[in-house]
């Protein structure tokens, strides 16, 4: 190996360029000089940067200043490391130092080897690597600069008209705007933070998204059933037109019994022409028929054909629990609040009913932390006030309720517990079947391993619930694909 290439590959895991850069020009140092503070710069550098600061003389990356000004003598040991830094580049490799692939948005500010750029700023119009960033987390005027991702494309997140950055959003007109705007064309207009409007753009397709995920879902359901209903009536109708065309028995061939013979087969004929003109009709008719129980799911793409979009009731949570994400999670606040009393709210056991209740086949997936939750089913009429069990999830006759913490589970309906052998998970799947009476618990992991099921008759429609037992529990219900 050429002794030059030997030297740079030797070098290469010692020194890096951008800790031999100016702060400053950003550029390899020239002269260089350290502050009294241990930071070093071009001498021409920070004497320009001195004179144009007049009344403190101070350190730009660390801000500590000095009185009276410095003087600041040359550092030949750096300089002299500088200088092998400079031949070190006349070898050719561009590419030493640098982490930067085809695509990536490219350092500005890198001279010899290019490095990727992790930000980008709106108002230098430039993008900067680590090292180069440097001064805008550093330097007192460039901390309200704006950052954002690394881009290519800076120059369409400028205003043509004002040079400035848009960060606001005219919902008049649809478009981005800067702050100038608002007060020159767009005056008068209904605007807002391009932030804000983004995160309601966001919210709003997620709905949407929601939405027509649950009309197929439903469509899904509807053919489904369909499909059952078309097998079924196959099964019943086993009497079928073609074997109509033959006797089902052998007519006399005895001139005596012709007339006979006669009245059967006109029989036959019209029988024929009757069922096939209602054949239309009856299979019509079979269509709308509704099974009248599931098929029982047996793997979770099966139970995911019943998964249902469910919220949770902000008017029966106790006044310690804390509803968000489109009240879909709920977790247990740390200091009590004041909150308006409610006839359905629970004011005793830190309870939560759903907003729906469930009377067909449903299935959803409920995700918990903390020390322990439970997962429940209620009736509405399920009492709310006052400590009794008439009120707690799994101690009465109108729920059920799985207790779920980190060594286990145990099951709890009408004050009895059944205690489950299966370790803990932090994700429970539940499946109800309304009108066969069937409710299943199911940790959900790799596999779906089924952990109670309960087999009775259920008189009233059925309402997710949850109770938490300590501070800082959360449960929120999954999002299922």
């Amino acid at each position: 190996m050429h002794s030059a290439t030997r030297q740079k590959h030797k070098m290469e895991g010692l020194l890096n360029t951008e800790e031999f850069c100016c702060p400053i020009c950003l550029d390899l140092l020239k002269d260089p000089v350290a502050s009294p503070c241990g930071h070093s710069y071009c001498m021409g550098c920070i004497d320009d940067y001195w004179n144009k600061s007049k009344e403190v003389i101070g350190c730009p990356q660390c801000g500590q200043t000095f009185s009276p000004r410095p003087i600041l003598n040359r550092n030949t040991i750096l300089a002299e490391m500088v200088e092998k830094m400079k031949k070190l580049e006349l070898l050719g490799d561009s590419q030493i130092y640098s982490n930067y692939m085809p695509g990536d948005v490219a350092c500005d500010y890198c001279t010899s080897s290019k490095q990727k750029a992790i930000k980008s700023c709106l108002v230098c119009l430039a993008s900067y690597c680590p090292n180069h960033l440097q001064p805008h987390y550093k330097s007192p005027a460039m901390k309200k600069h704006k950052l954002i991702e690394a881009s290519v494309n800076l120059q369409e997140k400028i205003c043509p008209n004002h040079d400035k950055y848009l960060e606001m959003y005219c919902r008049t007109d649809q478009q981005c705007i800067c702050l100038l705007c608002v007060m020159d064309d767009h005056k008068g207009h209904d605007t807002v933070s391009a932030a804000s409007e983004s995160a309601k753009k966001q919210k709003d397709l997620e709905m949407t998204r929601l939405k027509y995920k649950l009309k197929i879902h439903t469509k899904e359901m509807e053919l489904l059933e369909l499909k059952q209903a078309a097998d079924s009536l196959k099964n019943c109708h086993s009497f079928s037109s073609s074997r109509l065309h033959d006797p089902p028995f052998t007519l006399a061939s005895l001139s005596d019994f012709g007339k006979v013979n006669d009245a059967i087969s006109a029989f036959r004929m019209k029988l024929v022409d009757v069922f096939k003109g209602e054949w239309l009709r009856i299979y019509q008719a079979a269509k709308s028929i509704k099974i009248l129980h599931c098929t029982v799911p047996k793997i979770r793409s099966e139970f995911l054909h019943h998964s249902c979009l469910l919220q949770l009731n902000p008017l029966t949570a106790h006044k310690d629990l804390i509803l968000s994400k489109e009240n879909r999670e709920v977790t247990v606040r740390s200091r009590e609040r004041s909150c308006p009393d409610h006839p359905e709210r629970f004011d005793y056991w830190c309870q939560v009913l759903g907003t729906e209740g469930l009377t067909g086949c449903s299935y959803w997936e409920v995700e918990w932390s903390g020390m322990g939750a439970n997962i429940a089913v209620a009736y509405k009429n399920v009492a709310r006030k006052g400590e009794s069990s008439e009120a707690h999830f799994g101690h009465n006759d109108k729920s059920w309720s799985l207790f779920c913490y980190r060594k286990g589970y145990t099951f709890w309906h009408n004050g009895i517990v059944s205690k489950i052998s299966e370790p803990g998970s932090s994700k429970v799947g539940v499946y109800v079947d309304h009108r066969a009476g069937t409710l299943a618990f199911y940790s959900i992991g790799d596999t779906m391993i089924l952990l109670h099921r309960v087999q009775t008759r259920f008189t009233q429609p059925l309402y997710p619930g949850f109770e938490f037992s300590c501070y800082g529990a959360l449960i929120k219900l999954c999002q299922l694909e």
